[in-house]
Formats: C-alpha cells, sequence, structure tokens
C-alpha cells in the first residue's frame, strides 16, 4: 500500500521462500466427529485460491479454524496450520490475537450485520488500529489512502456515519478495508459477494483482484459462486463433505475437471466460465 502501512514484522523476518500458507487439518465437533477430514492445500505470496463447496461442506469451518476462532464455535481442529513456517494451532490465544487482523485479514459475509451498530465508521477504523499499533492516532494518517484504494468517500462526514446509514454494497467495502488497514500478507474473504446484487458482486470482484494485483496480498476466496470463484482465482480447491477432491489452476479444473462432483458443478452452468487468467 504506502510506507505508512509497513507489513508485521514478526511475519515478515519469519519469511522464507514462495510458500504462505500451508494447511494440513482435520476438525471436529462435539457430536460430530472428523467434520473436515485431512484437508491439504497451500497457498503461495500473492496467490488467490478459490474455495468451492455446498453449504455444509466445511468452508467456513476451514477459514475458522485458520483464524483460531473455532473452539468459540465448540469445534477442536488437528493437524498444522502454518503461516510462513509459524503452526498457528500451537499459538496460544493472546498470540492468534495478533495474528488476527494483523496478519490475517477477514473479510465476512453480511456484512451489515459483520459491523457494530453503535460505532461510526470512523470508530470502526480507530479501534481496529489501536488493536495493534502503539501510535494510537496512526490510523489517521493511514486511512485517506486506504478508502481512495477501496473506492470509498474521503470525506469525514461519511466517515461519521453509522453501518445503518450505508448500502450493502459500501458496507462490503468498508469490510475489506478493515481487512486491509495493517497490511496483512493474507485476506481470507468469506463468501464476501453472497449478498450482493449482481453489479456490485463483479464491483466487489474487480476490486479484489486489484488489491491482489497492486499489493501482491494473498486472497482465500471462499464461495459457492462458480463464475465469481473462475473470475478471481489463481487456483481452486474443491469441497465436498468436509473432505478436498480436486484442486489446481483454475483453467484446468474449469476446463477439465476430474473428479465427478466438479463435473456436476460445471454441469449446472449454462455456459462455460470465463476465466479472468
Amino acid at each position: 500500500m504506502t510506507e505508512s502501512l509497513p507489513r508485521s514484522d514478526d511475519m515478515e523476518a519469519a519469511a522464507s521462500g514462495a510458500t504462505l500458507l500451508d494447511v494440513a487439518v482435520s476438525v471436529d465437533y462435539f457430536g460430530r466427529q472428523a467434520a473436515v477430514r485431512e484437508v491439504r492445500f497451500s497457498m503461495e505470496r500473492g496467490e488467490i485460491l478459490g474455495l468451492i463447496g455446498e453449504s455444509g461442506s466445511g468452508k467456513s469451518t476451514l477459514a475458522m479454524a485458520i483464524l483460531g476462532l473455532l473452539s468459540f464455535r465448540g469445534g477442536k481442529a488437528r493437524g498444522e496450520i502454518r503461516l510462513q513456517g509459524r503452526d498457528l494451532l500451537a499459538l496460544p490465544e493472546r498470540e492468534m490475537r495478533q495474528v488476527r487482523g494483523r496478519a490475517i485479514g477477514f473479510v465476512p459475509q453480511s456484512p451489515l450485520a459483520a459491523l457494530n451498530p453503535t460505532l461510526r465508521l470512523d470508530g470502526h477504523f480507530r479501534e481496529a488500529w489501536r488493536a495493534h499499533r502503539p501510535d494510537r492516532n496512526g490510523w489517521r494518517e493511514v486511512l485517506p489512502d486506504l478508502l481512495r484504494r477501496v473506492q470509498l468517500p474521503r470525506e469525514a462526514e461519511f466517515l461519521r456515519q453509522y453501518p445503518r446509514q450505508l448500502s450493502v454494497g459500501l458496507a462490503q467495502r468498508v469490510l475489506i478495508a478493515l481487512a486491509l488497514l495493517h497490511n496483512p500478507r493474507l485476506i481470507i474473504a468469506d463468501e464476501p459477494t453472497s449478498a450482493l446484487d449482481a453489479i456490485t458482486q463483479s464491483g466487489v470482484l474487480s476490486l479484489l483482484a486489484g488489491l491482489n494485483r497492486d499489493l501482491q496480498t494473498s486472497i482465500l476466496f471462499i464461495s459457492h459462486d462458480l463464475v465469481s470463484v473462475a473470475r478471481l482465482s489463481h487456483r481452486v480447491a474443491i469441497l465436498l463433505h468436509g473432505e478436498l477432491v480436486e484442486q489446481g489452476p483454475a483453467v484446468e479444473v474449469f476446463g477439465n475437471p476430474q473428479h465427478v462432483y466438479t463435473r456436476q458443478l460445471m454441469a449446472t452452468l449454462l455456459v462455460n466460465p470465463l476465466l479472468r487468467r
């Protein structure tokens, strides 16, 4: 982004090679063993990986496992989740709080529900900044360029609004800006276009593609929308009932699917998706 948005120093020092994220994990819930079974994938720096699956396939469970939030949903991950060589599953919650938001940004679905209705927009950025930075008012210097990047108004009047005063599309861009605030190397976007109309969806996808291109931010793009995944992703991974059944370059998986489930997904499209890469 700019020099006023440095990468997290500890994560930068840990960098070695091109691999950003290595996942080899199973997930159990109370009363439901192996909800996710031996899922293995990796992400390179600057890569967009599209994670596809129907509702209940384990997509959001994997996101929560990477973010270290499964325990709040009654789940527990087994295996390893390494971010630049650092096993996140081995970290105590105190250290994971420093990873979430700073090393990994998160864009949840349902943008209006994800924002605090009692905080004005500038309050969201202030609190998110102060969670990780000693310079308590540094967010004021960073914010204008950040808002420009996500195509949001920079006027004080806009920042004094409450979430309820925003359209769903504007609220989603605010969430993307919050995820980018500390310039993380990885953003997890969990169904970020599911609540948007087609035109707004297209704008958000173009925004994510531009951020990836300009900032080299890796994006784990979770969706059941094949066309959106095909348009945005370099590689794709297909989940079925908690198992990873196929993964590879987007052009290859969509152009010549190998698994019967992937072929069934492709058959639901009226036309072949137009791949960005």
